[in-house]
């Protein structure tokens, strides 16, 4: 099969000279035969597309031969660099306060001085300086000046500098003072800076500097990742050129995409789907039949995209990486790469603290407050509420000022704090004071004096614990080894333990551990992981961690965010290799397994943990402050299984490796041609395109999150009704707060499994550690899921202390079944004392 390009420069200049609009559809018609040679040809949009100079060109297309077809394809296409090869440039990537807190940290005790009074310029500035300080000015340096009236203002003058004045600009630093007011209706608090609002009370000059991250770049930390290049056919797992796709298929009149997929399909025995962004278009084929082959590769240029095999089907989409899974992809990439950032930030404002800048910093004439000498020395306590014998006039004034301007959320006086603070503005050639439009505020002079811990919140409790009789504590270890397991149910009693969790796939291993444990005296229970699942050979979920197990654990090995947050020890390892997914529509083949070593002899009982579906979303951490941001969750929450991506794709036409869930923030704009998304779009949103294309998929995540819900709970009445049916010892489940496939927190609580044991819960009733609500839960216990390092520290720490003031027996069972066993053992070792005989 051939591609060959053909340049096009016809132009019908009647057209052009009277301002009409030309249809493609009419100017195919009237140029056919130049444009088809009287083979067959198609094309996109006949209708929609309309242009006043009729050419090719025009419309922004070209002709492209592939094989005996000729196909009219857009000119240009979007390519999204996703290799992550090129060296970031982390100062590119900075907001303004980084920047100036950079450049302050690199300063003189003259150049303070200089900073602090009439302000540095370029001529006051070092080479490596000047460039910060370049950074730092608009490119177009716009002015105006502006007085209030009321609840608007007036703009009395507007200029923009040339680039000479542009040079003589000096950056200013002064003290103010920054504020913390309750509402006047008690429902919050609002933290204005006393120069944040200068023109409240004076005509003021302001500038704009709108950021690389409000713009939705294509580029970040001087990458540029998003770049319009001429199109071409991408790489696709259809092979156009297999004999299947040889029958010749036409269509006498118009088609929609998916109209054209489905009768291709049914033609060479496949099944292809569209992506709803692409399935409405219109085409049109002239000239008799094609070959199937080259009429699939043709839709695909002609909507810049490709097909996705996702197991016997395929799906027509933007590119053989799912969009979702692009986005999952540079939110954790942008991560690391900001939390580098954070501490290099910390690292710039901790030398500001230890200079002598927050000595040497004034307060501007053109403060609105102007702190008393009581008022000064309540600053440099810097601590409680704001005296009522020091709430004068200014304060009354300003707040009165305040609450004119933002009726809507006016704040008091009453109970009001207030701390010395830095702020920024700049000093035109003229002298003249000038202000950011959204504020100057760098910070407050307490979060220049860094202590190294500010970030890392509390520190962990120091192990060993001793556990003490009648708390009960027991973990969850994984091996298929008989002697294995018989060492770890030994190292469990010696610490105290009541209990061992085994989840192995081995008879001989829990017949071992029973064996053992009746010896011993400790309750061994069986775990059951209803959803893990060996990943097939040919597997092509392409997830941010790659298409197979071993891929994804190394992945998780070689992140560099993931080793950071880790503890360095050889213990903290974490495999991802058996996390694959939800089976919905056949029962996991290791089920009926399962179910029989349910039923061994001994067992305590058994334990149905990580009930929930595999996938990327942020929802899965969103909002913890343990440790772990959202997007190293998303980290260990990877890729969705193919047979759960299959038939959701028979049912919406959507694969979910190309949705975009709420909450993964990057800041690069990864969206293609056709397949608009504005969570694709970089943030904040307001900056970017509205079309109303930008929001047809959207729906679909909350659907697929629905979709998910109904898989599992049905998954789960088949394994309660048919994997776990008669077993005499006592099943115990966990508990999803919210929708079934939501993990809301980390220590999950668990319930007697029965016929009519809900899924999810509400919440409500008292709180255990980290909020997890257990009160309407009849003898409820609770797992914490595996983490690594500190944070399992903290959180066995929190949970033992939880289980001592508990009124109700509870059982804290720590999760350590991604260790080895000998990696266990070194563990409990290090963290519990023995018990003595």
């Amino acid at each position: 099969m051939k591609f060959r390009l053909l340049v096009w420069g016809l132009v019908v200049a009647s057209s052009s000279a009277f301002g009409q609009r030309t249809t493609l559809d009419a100017y195919v018609s009237k140029h056919k035969a130049d444009l088809f040679k009287g083979g067959p040809g198609v094309y996109l949009e006949g209708e929609r597309l309309k242009v006043e100079s009729a050419s090719i060109a025009a419309f922004h297309r070209k002709v492209v031969e592939i094989g005996d077809l000729t196909a009219i394809v857009p000119t240009t296409m979007i390519q999204i660099d996703d290799s992550f090869s090129k060296q970031p440039d982390l100062y590119e990537g900075m907001d303004m306060r980084s920047k100036i807190i950079y450049l302050l940290s690199t300063l003189t005790p003259g150049q303070i001085d200089q900073i602090t009074s009439r302000g540095v310029g370029f001529g006051d500035l070092n080479r490596d300086q000047q460039l910060v300080f370049e950074s730092l000015l608009p490119k177009k340096f716009e002015v105006e000046r502006r007085e209030v009236l009321g609840n608007d203002f007036k703009t009395t003058d507007k200029f923009t500098l040339n680039d000479e004045q542009r040079k003589q600009v000096r950056l200013r630093i002064t003290r103010t003072v920054s504020f913390d007011f309750s509402l006047k209706d008690g429902k919050g608090t609002v933290q204005p800076d006393s120069m944040d609002n200068v023109g409240l009370h004076q005509v003021a000059g302001f500038y704009r500097q709108l950021s690389d991250m409000q713009s939705g770049p294509g580029s970040i930390f001087g990458i540029n990742v998003r770049t319009e290049v001429p199109n071409k056919q991408k790489p696709s797992d259809l092979n156009y050129s297999a004999k299947n796709l040889d029958p010749l298929v036409g269509f006498s009149a118009p088609v929609t995409v998916q109209e054209a997929l489905a009768s291709i399909g049914q033609v060479v025995h496949l099944t292809i789907y569209s992506d709803p962004r692409v399935a409405k278009r219109s085409m049109t084929m002239v000239g008799g039949k094609a070959r199937a082959g080259d009429l699939l590769a043709a839709i695909a240029q002609m909507v810049t995209g490709t097909y996705r095999r996702v197991g016997s089907q395929y799906v027509l989409t933007s590119d053989l990486m799912g969009l979702g899974t692009r986005k999952a992809r540079f939110d954790q990439w942008e991560a690391e790469l900001r939390d580098y950032q954070y501490k290099m930030s910390d690292e710039w404002g901790a030398a500001v603290g230890k200079s002598s800048l927050l000595k040497a910093a004034k307060s501007s004439p053109r403060d609105p407050y102007q702190p008393t000498k009581e008022m000064e020395e309540y600053l440099a306590k810097g601590e409680g509420a704001i005296p009522p014998n020091l709430v004068d006039d200014g304060l009354r004034s300003m707040v009165a000022k305040f609450n004119e301007e933002y009726t809507v959320q006016p704040v008091k006086v009453d109970g009001a704090r207030a701390h010395n603070a830095l702020s920024y503005h700049f000093a035109l050639p003229s002298g003249e004071d000038v202000f950011e439009e959204a504020g100057g505020s760098i910070g407050q002079f307490r979060t220049f004096v860094f202590d190294g811990q500010r970030r890392q919140g509390p520190a962990a409790p120091t192990p060993p614990w001793t556990i003490a009789k009648g708390i009960n504590v027991s973990c969850i270890v994984r091996t298929d080894e008989p002697e294995q397991i018989r060492g770890l149910v030994a190292k469990a009693k010696a610490i105290g333990m009541s209990e061992l969790w085994v989840d192995t796939l081995d008879s001989g291993t829990l017949t071992a551990a029973v064996d053992a444990s009746t010896r011993s005296g400790l309750k061994v229970k069986y775990v059951v992981r209803p959803w893990r699942s060996v990943t097939s050979s040919d597997d092509l979920d392409r997830t941010v961690i790659g298409t197979t197990g071993e891929e994804a654990g190394k992945w998780a090995l070689t992140s560099k965010r993931l080793n950071r947050l880790r503890e360095p020890s050889e213990v903290t390892r974490s495999m991802l290799a058996w996390e694959n997914g939800v089976s919905p529509d056949q029962t996991p083949d290791d089920w009926s397994l399962m179910g029989r070593l349910a039923k061994t002899p001994g067992l305590a009982g058994v334990v149905v943990c990580d009930e929930q579906p595999i996938g990327y979303e942020a929802k899965l951490g969103e909002g913890y402050s343990i440790g772990n941001s959202p997007s190293e969750l998303v980290g260990r929450r990877l890729g969705y299984s193919l047979s759960m991506r299959s038939a959701f794709l028979r049912m919406t036409g959507v694969d979910p490796i190309d949705l975009v869930p709420d909450g993964l923030m990057s800041s690069v704009n990864v969206s293609p041609y056709f397949f608009p998304d504005m969570e694709l779009m970089g943030y904040p949103r307001t900056y970017g395109r509205i079309d109303g294309d930008e929001y047809i998929i959207h729906p679909y995540v909350a659907q697929w999150d629905d979709f998910r819900a109904k898989e599992m709970a049905d998954g789960l009445k088949r394994l309660r009704t048919k994997v776990l049916a008669g077993i005499s010892v006592p099943v115990w489940s966990d508990l999803l707060p919210g929708l079934s496939n939501k993990v809301e927190g980390k220590i999950v609580p668990l319930c007697l499994m029965t016929e009519d044991t809900p899924f999810t819960f509400d919440g409500g009733g008292a709180g255990m550690p980290f909020g997890v609500n257990l009160a309407n839960i009849a003898g409820a216990r609770f797992v914490i899921d595996s983490l690594s390092g500190d944070e399992v520290k903290w959180q066995l720490n929190l949970a033992i202390d939880g289980l001592s003031k508990s009124p109700k027996p509870i059982t804290c069972c720590l999760d350590l079944s991604r260790l080895s066993s000998s990696d266990v053992e070194k563990l409990l070792g290090s963290w519990f004392v023995p018990v003595k005989n």
